[in-house]
């Protein structure tokens, strides 16, 4: 009896059980960002050990209802972040933090013509990510990268809206030929300097590779290091679409010199008349009166009337520049597709009159995974953009409104204030009205695209092929009307239209063979075989027309040219065409996870070459040793990361010559009236005519202390550049005069170090620090023939490094009669220029770079800013020459001219008015300087109202660009990307809001 009620007792408790096992539980929570705590849509919810699983929504929610006795452990896993599990317990809500992936967690980064894991790495690569690059109010990538990156050095040439920055990788290898890194976006050859119809926001990462072993697979191209541009791809989960905008203004800085005013100019003319030295309208009216053909009196009323006018032409030429940028992009899929749309419209009106740049663009990235053995994609990008121009940027020419402003003298008017006229000062015109009554348009379409496919043949061999293009067409236009001084000083006197336009096709298709795989727990290979073909199509034509109808500017209202009323044409245009042909091997060796092993091979064939050097062969090897995974630093808890890498190896340069240079061509001439063709004589034929080569050699240290509050990089390099492209004299007899050798060699040399570090770190507050700095030491080897020649106002001699200064030493003013000093030949004092010795300065190339960051996390709160510098560089200020030059009176003048030497004892660095004025080391000034190059404050709104408008994410910002700059330099700018300011359109100062919002 007792046994029954047992056995039913215990049935009634197994159906119990059974039940509320079958009944089951749920658990539910959210997931969020760690790094920003933004909801994670498409994350999925596993049950360990089951197919039990679920997907978080829009707000990151989730809930997962699942048997009780199946499992006790949730894994969420999400692409782009670390997988996570979490206990369940008797937990019945788990809200989640993602962390985004690490180097720790197997990151990987495009290094080359696939993605590699970074501990596997032997090369010396820098990352520069989206975050830093997205909201700088910069139309061009390649300047947001200024001080971003050691051993990167990158120099804005103007502060044109869309101007391209000169951007150096380990200093200049080349003298002669182009010293321009190779840009490589989603795996197609684009243009260098050709960046203001590429939408900055598009990009992911850029990743700077600097040594032979991450270089070399790009073989010819590579000498100059390469620049590997990702962008944004789509991440499977529900469609997230985000809006970026901002508006903001831009204003001149403060030049770090006085220009005189009307009084001043007054007293300066008029001193200068008491020299005989008549200049300007003042000094004209003290000829006259020395004539005889004014009276005093009559001189007198005159400067009375000039005194009365005081105009401050920097008003007149320069404006608050606007800047406006509207983005929307949406991204997201499957597991199979993933998607990235974006359209951009960014529009900037640049400080000086008639500059300005508009840009639309578009970019469609769509990624397909079959969940077989084949994938496939494309990568499509076009870019339209519009821009005008100043008059004669950059030069030392009145046209150009940067001169004009400080050339012009305080006391003329633009216009007569009867009349309205425009009126003629000292400079003979007046910009304003050119400005007014010409223009300088460009027009650009950009287009990037590729597809491509990839089949896995077997487990760890892939089959890969990317078809790509880079297509580039501007159009130009410049219209000089008729019936105004620039119209009557062109031909035939009635105005002007030049139209132009050219575009230039690169076409890329590379094959590659994939083995990427683990054999058993200690080796693991990556090799990489492939073949490319480059080919690259450039034509372009160009016509101006004259005598233009008053009321047609255009094609239709020129007049047709005959010989009587020299109207004739000019009619010009191009043809070029080059190609390229490749196969290259990269293989990757790891035993252990300790120990990596890297050789490249790549044989390349240019068309640009000789007959007897067409084809060359550049190669690389590399080793790295991942010592924080050895077992006797198991003990060191408190090391993250400690690897030591080395490589050796060798890249070439193709680019700075044309796509003939080796073939002997002909041009057209004229004899006794008759035109015929005859050999150029710069262009004897040269079938010996081959690659720079670069022979580089580097050892480098990456560490990350401290559950990596600290990391960063040490880098040790020296760069030989041999066969470098001479023109090296030949004998007349022969009928040419020079000819391009590979003659000559290079040598850069440095140290680059980066570090990053959070001073504090807890739940709600962070504050960070990140430093980078490099050293690059640059000399000139051999030159053949010669140990020396001069090039402008720098020399090029063996023994010093490029770019260093040639000029006569000045050593200011004799105090006894006012003569400007000189350093003699001898090492004495000359006061005779034609006695004075050419010596050498220093040199505009920088050896000294870097950055330095800062940035505060609290709660919602964050704040960044960004420095960078240069130190050592000399630049010659050819401003001075003109603003400080007596010779140039009749121009307005830096006030320190009223300080020139007038009479025994003075103690001035002015001469006499009389003495000429020349090029020397008074126009030599230390170009070093450190910007404040960007602070954001931005504001995330909580969670609590963005889940109210139904948002993802909602963050506003404001931020300042090119703050201040600390310098000694006294010209408009010191980032300059050449050795001579002429009168260069300076970088403004920006400020900006902005909003970003994700749905």
């Amino acid at each position: 009896m007792k046994k029954s009620l047992l056995f039913s007792l215990f049935l009634v408790l197994a159906v119990a059980v059974q039940a509320w096992a079958q009944q089951g539980r749920t658990v539910k929570g959210r997931v969020t960002s760690a790094a920003d705590g933004t909801s994670l849509p498409g994350v999925t919810v596993l049950l360990e050990g089951t197919s039990i699983g679920a997907n978080t929504d829009a707000q990151g929610q989730y809930s997962l209802t699942f048997p009780a006795a199946a499992g006790n452990t949730l894994v969420f896993s999400y692409l782009g972040f670390a997988t996570k599990k979490e206990n369940i317990g008797t937990k019945t809500e788990i809200d989640v933090q993602l962390q985004q992936a690490t180097r720790e967690i197997s990151e990987v980064i495009v290094v080359g013509y696939v993605e590699q894991d970074v501990k596997k790495i032997t090369g010396s690569v820098a990352t520069v990510n989206s975050q830093v690059i997205e909201q700088v109010p910069i139309a061009t990538f390649d300047q947001i990268l200024q001080g971003r990156a050691p051993g990167l050095q990158v120099s804005a040439s103007s502060g044109q809206p869309g101007a391209t920055a000169r951007v150096r990788i380990r200093g200049n290898g080349s003298i002669n030929s182009s010293n321009d890194p190779l840009y490589i976006m989603d795996g197609v050859p684009i243009d260098a300097n050709v960046f203001a119809s590429i939408n900055p926001n598009d990009i992911e990462s850029v990743n700077i590779l600097k040594d032979a072993a991450s270089t070399s697979v790009y073989g010819s191209r590579a000498a100059n290091g390469v620049i590997v541009i990702t962008t944004k791809r789509g991440k499977a989960g529900k469609t997230k679409i985000n809006y970026s905008g901002q508006y903001g203004v831009s204003v001149p800085t403060r030049v770090k010199f006085d220009m005189m005013n009307t009084a001043e100019k007054i007293q300066f003319e008029s001193y200068l008349a008491t020299k005989g030295i008549y200049k300007g309208a003042v000094g004209s009216l003290y000829q006259q009166l020395a004539q005889g053909t004014i009276s005093q009196a009559q001189l007198d009323n005159r400067v009375s009337e000039i005194a009365a006018i005081n105009t401050d032409w920097s008003d007149v030429f320069f404006r608050e520049g606007k800047t406006q940028t509207h983005e929307v992009n949406a991204n997201g899929g499957d597991e199979k597709t993933r998607f990235y749309i974006s359209g951009s419209y960014f529009d900037q009106s640049g400080i000086a009159l008639r500059s300005d740049l508009e840009r639309y663009s578009g970019r469609v990235n769509i990624d397909h995974d079959t969940k077989g053995k084949f994938r496939f994609g494309v990568n499509a990008y076009a870019g339209y953009s519009t821009s005008n121009f100043i008059e004669s940027e950059g030069a030392v020419a009145l046209a150009n409104p940067f001169a004009s402003a400080y050339l012009n003298n305080p006391y003329e008017r633009v216009r007569d204030p009867e009349t309205g006229e425009f009126l003629l000062g000292a400079t003979g015109m007046n910009v304003v009205e050119r400005n007014e009554t010409t223009t300088n348009d460009r027009n650009e379409l950009k287009v990037i695209s590729n597809v491509y496919g990839e089949f896995d043949i077997m487990d760890g061999l892939t089959l890969k092929n990317l078809t790509g293009i880079d297509y580039r067409t501007r159009e130009f236009e410049r219209l000089v009307q008729p019936f105004t001084r620039a119209g009557n000083s062109s031909t035939g006197k009635q105005g002007s239209l030049n139209q132009a336009s050219n575009y230039r096709t690169k076409l890329i298709s590379t094959t590659t063979l994939n083995y990427n795989k683990a054999i058993g727990d200690l080796h693991f290979l990556d090799i990489l075989v492939g073949g490319e073909v480059n080919k690259e199509i450039f034509k372009s034509t160009t016509y101006t027309g004259y005598g233009l109808n008053a009321k047609i500017w255009s094609p239709a209202g020129i007049s047709p040219g005959t010989p009587d009323n020299g109207f004739i044409p000019v009619v010009g245009g191009t043809n070029s065409e080059s190609a390229l042909v490749s196969a290259f091997f990269n293989g990757n060796y790891t035993y252990n996870g300790k120990y990596n092993l890297s050789a490249g091979l790549r044989r390349d064939g240019s068309s640009r070459f000789g007959e007897n050097n067409r084809y060359a062969t550049f190669y690389s090897v590399g080793a790295a040793w991942n010592i924080s995974e050895e077992n006797f630093m198991k003990n060191y808890s408190w090391i993250d990361n400690l690897k030591l890498r080395a490589s050796y190896g060798t890249a070439g340069n193709q680019e700075g010559i044309g796509d003939f240079q080796a073939l002997g061509t002909y041009s057209i001439v004229s004899y006794d009236g008759a035109q015929g063709i005859a050999p150029t004589t710069t262009r004897p034929n040269n079938p010996d005519l081959k690659w720079e080569v670069l022979t580089s050699a580097n050892v480098g240290l990456d560490f990350s202390f401290f559950d990596r509050r600290i990391s960063g990089s040490l880098d040790v390099y020296n760069n030989v550049t041999s066969d470098l492209f001479i023109d090296t004299q030949l004998s007349r007899t022969s009928g040419f005069a020079t000819l391009t050798r590979n003659a000559g060699e290079m040598r850069n040399r440095g140290i680059e170090v980066g570090l990053n570090g959070d001073v504090i770190r807890t739940s709600d507050f962070v504050w960070s620090l990140g430093v980078n700095y490099a050293y690059n030491d640059n000399e000139i080897l051999d030159l053949f023939q010669v140990e020396e020649f001069e090039q402008g106002t720098s020399i090029i001699r063996k023994g010093l490094p490029l770019g260093t200064h040639y000029i006569p030493t000045y050593l200011g003013v004799n105090p006894a009669n006012g003569d400007a000093l000189y350093l003699g030949e001898d090492g004495g004092v000359v006061n005779d220029y034609a006695l004075a010795a050419y010596n050498t300065h220093g040199t505009f190339n920088p050896p000294h770079t870097g950055g330095f960051n800062t940035s505060l996390t609290y709660k919602n709160f964050d704040l960044s800013a960004f420095f960078s510098f240069v130190q050592g560089n000399q630049l010659f200020n050819n401003n001075t020459f003109f603003l400080t030059n007596p010779a140039f009176g009749q121009y307005n003048q830096q006030t320190i001219m009223l300080t020139a030497w007038d009479k025994p004892g003075d103690i001035t660095e002015i001469p006499r008015v009389d003495v000429p004025r020349n090029f020397s080391t008074f126009d030599l000034e230390d170009g070093s300087y450190l910007r404040f190059r960007n602070v954001i404050l931005a504001y995330k709104l909580p969670v609590s109202l963005i889940e109210k408008a139904k948002l993802n994410r909602a963050r506003v910002f404001v931020q300042a660009q090119n703050l201040f700059t600390i310098t000694k330099f006294t010209g408009f700018d010191p980032e300059i990307a050449n050795n001579i300011l002429q009168f260069n359109y300076p970088v403004p100062r920006t400020y900006t809001v902005g909003i970003d919002i994700s749905l």
